[in-house]
């Protein structure tokens, strides 16, 4: 019983088929480094994309990703803890620390609205 092995060429790499397996062989677009990938069975048929990026790229690709979206969302919050301390500080309240609670030592009740940490002074 002979296997029948066929090829094909792809963006950066080639393909070889053979006994229900496709093996993938390319080039990293970065640094040019080797980047290979399988897949077995089911997946064969599925198809999708092959990788572009040799391991080490892509980890330095996902980090960079990372640290954009931690920086951005960071950037954002400040603007929209800025927004609010000035709409606290506007009514004359003294402005929510992110993360931190209230002193609940020695809590004074509003006789308006009977709670402990009102702000209807």
């Amino acid at each position: 019983m002979s296997e029948t092995v066929r090829t094909r060429t792809t963006t950066h790499g080639c393909v070889v088929v053979f006994g229900g397996v496709e093996v993938y062989y390319g080039r990293c677009k970065e640094c040019a480094g080797f980047v290979g990938a399988q897949r077995h069975g089911s997946e064969v048929s599925r198809g999708g994309r092959w990788p572009s990026l040799c391991p080490s790229c892509r980890e330095r690709r996902d980090k960079a990703h990372d640290d954009s979206a931690r920086r951005r969302m960071a950037a954002k919050r400040t603007k929209e803890y800025a927004s609010r301390d000035k709409q606290f500080a506007d009514r004359g309240w003294e402005p929510v620390r992110q993360g931190v609670r209230h002193s609940t030592t020695d809590p004074k009740e509003c006789e308006w609205c009977m709670s402990s940490f009102c702000h209807c002074d």
